[in-house]
């Protein structure tokens, strides 16, 4: 969209991470798309802010984040810098005259599960049948109301097994049955 992109507080940044798996990366936090219009659901990109100006820019958006907390205003500035988010933050609080906590009321958090598991470097994770037969299992349990993220990690002999639940006992149990069936 064209214009400015002052955060008003009254919608939340709808340009998140996709990597791995099939499902976002990192701490990203669920907004509920559920009942919301198409132009109103969370986009997603690959991981890195690179690929988040990527969809800025095709879009003509000029707002866009990930959850690690970088926020990217492209006319602010062209990289996430966190002074400039903090500013945009609380030019919100004051335009509305509201607390954070108020503003954020209706985004709903999901409980998160991260396992990092140490895997032989033989083992293809990608083909192994019972881990992906793990997969599918899990994102049928969590029908829409969670997330599922698989990637390794760039900086250590890993796997990054992560799932998003409404609820912390369903977000364990499916996380530990994952990293189970790759035993």
């Amino acid at each position: 969209r064209s214009g400015r992109s002052d955060w008003d507080g009254a919608g939340a940044v709808r340009l998140v991470h996709l990597a791995g798996y099939r499902d976002d990366t990192d701490r990203l936090r669920r907004l509920g798309a559920a009942g919301r219009s198409a132009a109103d659901r969370p986009w997603r990109a690959n991981v890195g802010d690179r690929y988040v100006m990527e969809q800025l820019t095709q879009h003509g958006w000029l707002l866009g984040g990930e959850g690690s907390g970088h926020l990217l205003m492209l006319d602010k500035h062209s990289t996430g810098d966190g002074i400039i988010s903090s500013l945009q933050v609380m030019q919100a609080v004051l335009r509305h005259q509201k607390s954070p906590a108020q503003i954020l009321s209706s985004v709903q958090l999901f409980s998160q599960t991260l396992l990092s598991v140490k895997l032989d470097p033989a083992l293809d994770w990608k083909n192994h049948p019972g881990f992906m037969a793990c997969c599918r299992e899990t994102e049928a349990a969590l029908k829409g109301n969670g997330r599922l993220l698989i990637r390794p990690s760039g900086t250590e002999p890993v796997l990054r097994i992560m799932v998003e639940a409404v609820d912390s006992a369903t977000s364990k149990r499916l996380a530990h049955q994952l990293q189970s069936s790759l035993q």
